[in-house]
């Protein structure tokens, strides 16, 4: 289970059948027990560094039909029907999955990078220079 503390981004190499679970028992929903293992979180959502979330807003062109189908089952429809798949917290915290939400986030102090910090590091180069 993911911990608070990670970063979301972590959560987008999550296999989708891992990290679904349907609303209630009996929902006619897809079961994610029957998604491959091999549609990752990352296969409907990007990462947002800017705003530091997992966008679930901006659409994916061409993706499977199962992806399509988990995709409305996250999601209200315009229709405003129920979700019928959710994501267990903190990842249901870390994604947006509507465009009013999307649109009123603010930017994120700083940007979170998939590099560790770089600063300290002094590159030589000659024998005689180094810049910082």
């Amino acid at each position: 289970m993911p911990d608070p503390g990670w970063s979301p981004r972590w959560y987008l190499d999550f296999p989708l059948c891992c990290v679904l679970s349907p609303v209630s028992p009996s929902s006619n929903s897809i079961n994610p027990a029957s998604i491959h293992p091999k549609y990752l979180l990352s296969d409907i959502c990007t990462w947002q560094p800017d705003l530091g979330i997992v966008d679930g807003v901006t659409r994916r062109e061409n993706i499977p039909r199962v992806l399509a189908r988990v995709d409305h089952a996250i999601r209200p429809s315009l229709n405003s029907l129920p979700a019928t798949l959710v994501f267990p917290d903190p990842i249901a915290s870390s994604i947006v999955l509507s465009y009013s939400k999307y649109y009123s986030m603010p930017h994120a102090d700083v940007a979170e990078s998939c590099l560790p910090d770089c600063s300290h590091w002094t590159i030589s180069n000659s024998s005689r220079s180094s810049y910082f």
